[in-house]
């Protein structure tokens, strides 16, 4: 038996039920059981590595990523071996289960920081959690889920994303929701 076959069979014998006023049993929307074309894991991993390096005014550093089980590259990151005169910067961020959270942050992370007060004044670990901070606020902004929303869907389609009914279309979550947060 394949590992994803063995994943779904195991997640549905986890799923629990709760019964309804009227004597009807409903699996919650959190416990819903993953079809194989919605699991995230493959039956066999990636393991091509891939590699990056660059090299600063002060030092040289390398990067290595690797996709793993998952079914697309979800995690991502920085390398800003020169970011301000005295200070380097590099970030990694965990895609869980959606690469577009990950390189929303990846993106604006060294932008916030380089503007954050409290880093410019040398607090360097208020500066980071107020960015992160920063981060979340605008994960939850209609305007940065519609552009993670854009990423979802490949370049060029003009397809929108697909509810089969309204009251699917109704509980849709946004992007940053579904990906997770930063924080």
């Amino acid at each position: 038996m394949s590992n994803t076959k063995h994943n779904i069979q195991q997640q549905q014998r986890n799923t629990t039920t709760s019964t309804t006023a009227a004597g009807r049993s409903q699996i919650s929307p959190s416990q819903r059981v993953l079809s194989a074309a919605e699991w995230p894991y493959l039956t066999k991993p990636v393991t091509k590595v891939e590699f990056d390096e660059g090299r600063g005014l002060r030092y040289a550093y390398g990067v290595a990523t690797c996709q793993g089980w998952r079914k697309t590259q979800e995690d991502s990151h920085f390398a800003l071996p020169n970011f301000q005169p005295n200070a380097s910067l590099f970030g990694v961020f965990d895609g869980h289960n959606g690469h577009q959270v990950a390189k929303f942050a990846a993106r604006h992370f060294p932008i916030y920081l380089s503007k954050n007060l409290s880093f410019s004044e040398g607090h360097i670990e208020r500066g980071i959690q107020e960015v992160f901070m920063l981060l979340d606020e605008a994960l939850l902004k209609k305007e940065t889920n519609d552009e993670l929303l854009r990423e979802r869907i490949p370049s060029g389609s003009n397809k929108a994303p697909h509810h089969h009914t309204p009251r699917q279309a109704q509980q849709q979550q946004p992007v940053a929701m579904m990906t997770g947060c930063t924080g």
